[in-house]
């Protein structure tokens, strides 16, 4: 049942993580369509804006899972590692798939700017809840001692 329990966890958290970052994907691309009077975004941009997002939220519930410590900062090496692969594969698919054929360059470094800074603040997320649940348990403890 345990290993139940851990495997639904982390399939949630990975669904959520993927929903996250696909709902920031399509709105930074859609955004800078619309700003440049571009009005439609083609199936191949959403479909593979989908698979880079997977991907993603793969690597972030397996390289930075619940026993990473975030006490002395979000960018260590894993998390580090974690922020250059991701920056890449959001980075590469854009350029790749070509998804803002048409419109100026500076879009992709724009994009890859805005996606790297997303996932910065993706990884301060996780130390905050990792903050929170540390001093959850701590009341709890402390609670527990009085009784």
């Amino acid at each position: 049942m345990k290993k139940f329990r851990d495997f639904f966890l982390w399939s949630m958290n990975m669904k959520l993580y993927m929903g996250i970052y696909f709902s920031a994907v399509i709105f930074l691309a859609g955004f800078m369509y619309f700003v440049q009077g571009k009005y439609e975004m083609t199936f191949l941009t959403i479909f593979t804006g989908i698979m880079a997002s997977f991907v993603v939220a793969l690597l972030q519930v397996t390289m930075l899972d619940d026993r990473c410590d975030y006490s002395k900062g979000i960018l260590f090496t894993k998390s580090l590692s974690w922020l250059v692969i991701c920056t890449i594969i959001f980075g590469g698919t854009a350029y790749a798939f070509k998804w803002f054929e048409g419109l100026p360059d500076i879009n992709y470094l724009i994009y890859i700017i805005t996606m790297a800074i997303g996932l910065i603040f993706m990884l301060l997320g996780e130390k905050y809840e990792q903050e929170a649940s540390t001093e959850k348990l701590n009341e709890a403890l402390k609670n527990y001692k009085r009784k």
